[in-house]
This record gives C-alpha cells, structure tokens and sequence, in this order.
C-alpha cells in the first residue's frame, strides 16, 4: 500500500521548508542495537514515485510581539 510523506524543515529564525515523497512503498525493513550508545534503531529502504523537491516556505514568529 503507498502512502505519501511530508517533511517539515524549521530552524530557531523561524524559517521553514518542507519536501514531499508521493507513493512511498516499503521494500526491505530491518533493526539494529547498540550496546555502547543504549540505541535501538529501524531502518527501511523504499521507492517513491514522485518527489517534490525542499522549497521555502517563509519566515513564522513563534513569540507573539518579537
């Protein structure tokens, strides 16, 4: 089943940007632990059948009156 995933960019000016991947479907997924770092990481290969590439999307004031 494809699904679809947006990526959401912001940094601390309060610029954004976002990318998308259209028709994501999941091919292999696979796990790993680390005894040295105490991780537990997931990782999946996948293909998409469109991608729009990370645009701008402008500046947002996260404190009200700044």
């Amino acid at each position: 089943m494809a699904f679809d995933i947006t990526i959401a960019c912001a940094n601390e000016y309060g610029a954004g940007a976002s990318a998308k991947l259209f028709g994501v479907e999941i091919l292999n997924e696979g796990f790993g632990t680390s005894i040295d770092d105490t991780v537990i990481e997931q990782q999946a290969t996948f293909v998409a059948q469109t991608i729009a590439p990370l645009q701008a999307l402008g500046n947002a004031t996260l404190i009200a009156g700044a």
